[in-house]
């Protein structure tokens, strides 16, 4: 009574009005007609059925003044009070709650009915009813969801009800030219995907879930429609549809990728015997969702959907361990091999993309919405080339740095990481024009590296490190050459990109090779393994005669001479105990010999000594330094021991006369002569007779020696003698001379 006495006030309120333009009616009301709609209410609120009627009755008295009034917040009050009225009836003792999504559903098309037929009276009222229609469509769809989580509502059921609403949802979009409806109808449709089968809901489980096949077809479905909204040449477009084609496929990369990720995160490591069919469901779904994100990309000129496709495709899809297995049991898991394929072919993919004319210009593209452009857009072929090539980079490095660690196949491990390696050099070619494109062609390179020491020990699992290391170093060295020598030619662009950083790595990779072979040598490895022996000297000489650093020339010098040592004394223990000046004294002077007379023939060929210097110096130099550390080591064993032999003493002055020659050193000639005196003079090495003697050969060669070097220079000092050895030869042969006497005068003083 109190609702109908409310609505006598308002009609007979509504009598004597008279609108005037530009003035809203309801603001000369009393407003008592409302307080006794509203005490009505009040008054029925506590009985269902009363409240029900009573709220009905209140929705349809303000829904006649609104219609009078011709003011939608007055319709919008009314729509809302006779969908609360329909509402309530879920109040009611002995209503099935289960049905509450259908009572929305029957709600909406209720409101729908009562919008048309007020239409009489006002015909703005539709646009209230419309929008409380839209209000209910999703609320029957959320409705759907919680219904059957608490009531465990058939799955079939909830699919009907979410289908019904996503049918509604898109009736009002088309009939509004409402995108936000379209946009809601096409993820009610996405949302009624796991009631069809693409999860399991029964199990309230999303173990094995397919959400991403039931998407990609969606999407498919969603292009279609798409394509055949789009307007013939000459026609009008249906801008609904092509406005949302892109929102809506980045709406759905996006839900298969936390679909797909939330599968990969519950079944990580779960055995499972699938049957092919289902496998291949579960492979297939993500890669069709894939291209349809590459065509969204290509509508919206983002990097976002092609970011989700590779997503899906390059990090997800792979984890589906089980599903691969079933599919293609030929894979050995975890070896890379199929990542590294999948990583060159994808690098070698972004050329024809590049070239493809198609691409060069795309203009605008699809919009996010009205007023805002997609993210992160591209106009020409980086829209698909950058996030292949970040795909191809996250394979190759998941190649090197994972699956060498994890590798139950060396073999197809050894295949992947020389796949990788193509892969990383055809993106340093790719990407030839950017300055780090070097740094590519490093990570190629050692990935090449990889592949042989894994194939070595594939093939030889006994051949130990240093047969790895030469096979690892020659492969470098002939990839070096192949650039070099072969690519370099026909593509200039080679010797810089692809060839140069190959030799700066084996620059450091010499030396390491021959401090590991020097290192094996002193630790007790007999006289080291012979090729990596060779290989080390090779890459020293080669190095050493184009770079010119002394580094090489003394590591080469260091090498021979440590292999020379531990040939002479063989044995497993280490070097440094199984030296001794019998074994190894005469051997090491022939050597050291050996490279003074390589010396002194050079100088009958001076172009071949200027070309051989840069790696002849520091050998020469060293030689000096070898020759004078045996010449003290004669000392001390002519004054202690006495272990070396006639024979290799003499061997040992005729080597530091020599070297004094070659390097023009007056000192080292100074003691070859006198350890000459040592060894000639015996017990009697101070005797006066001996001691004169001694000083008058001293001072007739230092005089002779002035001659012959006036008349013939190179007689007795070397032309390629070092700067830093060279000495003059007069004054130390004339001070030894002048002191020769004094030993023996010393001994004849009286003793005070």
């Amino acid at each position: 009574m109190s609702v109908l006495t409310g609505g006598l006030v308002l009609f007979t309120e509504r009598t004597p009005l008279v609108r005037r333009e530009g003035e809203p009616v309801y603001g000369r009301n009393s407003f008592l007609g409302y307080a006794f709609i509203l005490l009505g209410l009040f008054m029925g609120a506590g009985d269902p059925h009363v409240r029900s009627l009573s709220v009905g009755l209140a929705g349809a008295v303000w829904l006649a003044q609104a219609a009078v009034r011709e003011d939608l917040l007055h319709a919008w009050i009314a729509f809302t009070l006779l969908v609360l009225a329909g509402g309530s009836i879920a109040a009611w003792p002995g209503f099935p709650l289960a049905r509450v999504p259908a009572l929305a559903l029957a709600l909406a098309l209720a409101v729908h009915a009562a919008g048309l037929y007020a239409r009489r009276f006002w015909r703005e009222l539709p646009k209230a009813s419309a929008g409380m229609q839209a209000v209910l469509f999703n609320a029957a769809a959320v409705l759907a969801v919680l219904s059957q989580w608490h009531y465990r509502t058939a799955a079939l059921i909830t699919a009907s009800l979410l289908l019904a609403s996503a049918a509604g949802l898109a009736w009002r979009a088309r009939a509004d030219r409402n995108s936000g409806c379209l946009h809601a109808a096409m993820l009610t449709l996405a949302l009624s995907l796991p009631y069809l089968g693409f999860a399991d809901v029964s199990g309230r489980t999303l173990h094995g879930n397919n959400l991403a096949l039931g998407l990609a077809l969606l999407s498919w479905g969603w292009l279609a429609l798409a394509r055949a909204a789009a307007p013939a040449r000459g026609a009008t477009a249906e801008p609904l549809v092509l406005e949302a084609r892109s929102a809506v496929l980045v709406m759905y990369g996006a839900l298969a990728v936390a679909a797909l990720a939330l599968r990969v995160a519950f079944e990580q490591g779960r055995p499972g015997a699938l049957a092919p069919l289902a496998a291949a469901a579960s492979l297939g779904g993500p890669l069709l969702m894939a291209a349809a994100l590459l065509r969204a990309a290509y509508f919206s000129r983002s990097l976002l959907p092609v970011g989700m496709a590779c997503a899906l495709g390059v990090v997800l899809l792979p984890q589906l361990e089980a599903e691969i297995r079933a599919w293609l049991p030929f894979l050995s898991w975890g070896t890379g091999l199929a990542s590294a394929a999948c990583a060159c072919s994808i690098a070698l993919a972004c050329f024809p993309i590049r070239a493809s004319a198609a691409l060069a210009d795309l203009g605008e593209g699809d919009r996010l919405s009205p007023d805002h452009p997609f993210p992160f857009q591209r106009r020409d072929h980086t829209l698909f080339t950058w996030p292949l090539l970040a795909s191809a980079v996250f394979l190759a490095a998941k190649v090197d740095a994972w699956n060498i660690y994890n590798t139950p196949a060396i073999g197809k491990t050894a295949a992947a990481l020389l796949l990788a390696g193509l892969a990383w050099t055809v993106m340093a070619v790719y990407a030839r024009g950017w300055p780090r494109a070097r740094l590519l062609v490093r990570l190629g390179s050692l990935s090449f590296v990889g592949g042989f020491y894994f194939a070595w020990f594939r093939f030889l699992p006994d051949g130990g490190w240093q047969g790895a290391a030469v096979l690892c170093g020659s492969a470098l060295t002939a990839l070096y050459l192949f650039y070099a020598y072969v690519l370099a030619p026909a593509r200039p662009w080679a010797q810089d990109l692809l060839a140069a950083p190959v030799r700066g790595m084996l620059k450091p990779a010499s030396i390491l090779f021959s401090a590991a072979a020097i290192a094996s040598m002193f630790a007790g490895g007999g006289a080291g393994d012979p090729a990596l022996l060779a290989f080390a000297a090779a890459q020293l000489i080669w190095f050493g005669l184009t770079d010119g650093h002394p580094v090489f020339g003394s590591l080469l010098f260091l090498q021979t001479s440590v292999a020379l040592l531990a040939w002479a004394a063989p044995g497993d223990s280490p070097l440094i105990l199984r030296l001794s000046p019998q074994d190894c004294a005469t051997p090491f002077a022939l050597f050291l010999l050996a490279i003074v007379g390589a010396q002194t023939a050079l100088e009958v060929w001076p172009a071949g000594e200027a070309k051989l210097r840069p790696l002849a110096a520091p050998v020469f130099s060293w030689t000096a330094v070898a020759a004078f550390t045996a010449g003290a080591a004669w000392a001390l064993d002519a004054a202690g021991p006495r272990m070396l032999t006639d024979a290799q003493r003499w061997l040992t002055i005729a080597l530091l006369l020599a070297a004094a020659r070659a390097q023009a050193c007056a000192p080292l000639a100074l003691i070859g002569l006198l350890l000459a005196y040592v060894q000639l003079a015996g017990d009697r090495l101070f005797a006066p007779l001996y001691l004169g003697a001694c000083a008058l050969a001293l001072a007739a060669l230092a005089e002779g020696g002035k001659r012959l070097h006036v008349r013939r220079p190179g007689a007795l000092a070397s032309p390629s003698a070092q700067d830093y050895f060279r000495v003059p030869a007069l004054p130390w042969s004339r001070s030894a001379a002048c002191h020769g006497p004094t030993p023996p005068s010393f001994l004849r003083a009286p003793s005070s």
